[in-house]
């Protein structure tokens, strides 16, 4: 089953249910609020007092709005620093992963096996390279340096003349 965030934010509101009074003061009325209109009405999620927060059987949406509570009204300095260190690292597994995945099939219709016909646009600046699988990619040409001189002078020659 997919977890909205409506879904979510009713978990929270559960979670937040069980707090002390004094620790529940800490997060603003206005987050609360916003949990209570915009949570599920129809989702049903039972928080166990017995098991300890990490047993729930929360959704991941939710265990991140807790971090962020956490982060922003609970911790120290340290815990926060400790925190930080622990997110960038989930970042930086989830970019590995995502790389190793995507770039096993980006390279595999190599260019240079396939046949290549080239197109010039009317500028000559796009250039669309079409192999036998019908993908097509665009190339971009700069314009060398010279050349832009060049076709600034001419226009500012243009423009003298026509006066």
């Amino acid at each position: 089953m997919t977890v909205t965030y409506e879904m979510a934010y009713k978990e929270v509101l559960e979670v937040l249910k069980n707090l002390d009074e004094q620790d529940l003061k800490k997060i603003p009325i206005e987050e609360i609020r916003f949990l209570k209109l915009h949570a599920d009405k129809t989702y049903n999620y039972i928080y166990n007092e017995k098991l300890p927060i990490e047993k729930q059987n929360l959704s991941k949406k939710a265990k991140a709005i807790l971090v962020t509570y956490f982060r922003d009204y609970f911790a120290t300095e340290n815990q926060k620093r400790k925190l930080e260190i622990i997110l960038k690292n989930n970042d930086v597994q989830n970019e590995e992963l995502k790389r190793k995945e995507y770039s096993n099939n980006v390279f595999k219709n190599n260019i240079s096996e396939n046949k290549i016909n080239n197109e010039y646009n009317s500028n000559n600046q796009i250039k669309e390279i079409n192999n036998n699988n019908d993908n097509k990619m665009i190339v971009v040409h700069k314009e060398k340096i010279w050349n832009k001189i060049i076709s600034k002078i001419r226009k500012i020659l243009e423009k003298i003349r026509r006066k």
